[in-house]
């Protein structure tokens, strides 16, 4: 699967219920199984690849505090939610990619508390889209998306994407672009 980041800081004042800092970026990564480079004609695009295959035995998710997940556990989750085959891909490949040990976006996720309390129950709550794309079926499969807000987690993104050169994020009106062209 292509992962890709759009900005959507314009609409921070939409989003105010998630408590962003001032300042700060609102990136949204989404997955597409066509190279979103392809797709809009754009080579300056930043695209990095993440597999969208089941995951297996050996893949577990490690969160300080909050115990272990086997992926194949984890696997199983996403199909018990009914999600089509491409939002399983699409889940997996995000999923992948928000666990790295280089930017650990879960992980910061998982183990952060609000007012005393988890920020996150589960580590699939990280990806947003998710409940509606296994509600409505095909049509929202490649609207699951991580939200990247945390300011240390888009300093960590920043080892795939420079976020000061805005001709390797895809605009946020051309997602649906992707979305519809990238089945």
């Amino acid at each position: 699967m292509y992962l890709y980041a759009s900005d959507w800081s314009a609409f921070r004042g939409h989003f105010s219920h998630k408590q962003l800092p001032a300042g700060s970026h609102m990136i949204k990564v989404f997955s597409s199984p066509k190279d979103p480079r392809e797709i809009l004609g754009k080579d300056q695009i930043k695209v990095w690849e993440e597999s969208g295959l089941p995951f297996d035995s050996s893949e577990n998710f490690s969160y300080k505090g909050r115990g272990v997940y086997r992926g194949v556990e984890l696997d199983h989750q996403l199909r018990e939610k009914g999600l089509d085959e491409l939002g399983l891909s699409n889940s997996r490949a995000l999923f992948r990619f928000a666990n790295r040990q280089e930017v650990k976006l879960c992980q910061r996720a998982l183990t952060a508390k609000v007012d005393g309390r988890w920020f996150k129950d589960h580590p699939l709550q990280y990806l947003d889209g998710l409940e509606k794309a296994a509600r409505y079926g095909s049509s929202y499969s490649m609207l699951i998306h991580i939200d990247v807000l945390h300011r240390l987690s888009v300093e960590e993104l920043g080892q795939f994407i420079d976020l000061e050169k805005p001709q390797q994020l895809v605009d946020m009106r051309e997602v649906k672009v992707i979305r519809e062209r990238g089945r």
